[in-house]
């Protein structure tokens, strides 16, 4: 059976299956994004594309899980979790950035920059996979 023949079958199945499957053969999903709380376990809650967009994913009961993202200014990732986990605040934007939605001064970019160049963030990338602040990005082959 080639992919076609598998999308094919897999749309017959369930649909929101098969444009999952189809982004991975495509190469248009790049990263599965899990939380990784007490309460989500790993459960997938996202996919980040190529383009840089991130996606949330629904589970069997259609219950989305990801409540929120965004690219930090130390350069991942960040999410937010229905479940109460959150990672969308690095380190060095803390106490700078607030929930406002205040769009920051240049002061208070500068200081997360010299935060940044301080204190780089530094999260291991173990087989294709990273875990920032409790959130897995787990690189799709």
């Amino acid at each position: 059976m080639d992919n076609t023949q598998l999308l094919d079958f897999v749309k017959k199945q369930d649909p929101g299956i098969a444009k999952i499957l189809g982004g991975i053969i495509t190469g248009e999903i790049v990263s599965n994004v899990r939380c990784m709380s007490s309460k989500c376990k790993g459960r997938l809650i996202g996919q980040i594309y190529k383009d840089g967009t991130i996606r949330e994913v629904a589970d069997k009961e259609g219950k989305v899980y990801l409540r929120a993202s965004r690219k930090r200014l130390d350069g991942f990732y960040g999410f937010e979790c229905w479940c109460g986990a959150n990672s969308k605040i690095a380190k060095q934007e803390e106490g700078i950035l607030f929930h406002t939605g205040n769009t920051p001064s240049k002061a208070d970019v500068e200081r997360i920059y010299e935060g940044i160049q301080k204190h780089p963030s530094k999260y291991a990338n173990v087989n294709g996979s990273i875990n920032v602040d409790g959130f897995l990005m787990e690189g799709v082959k």
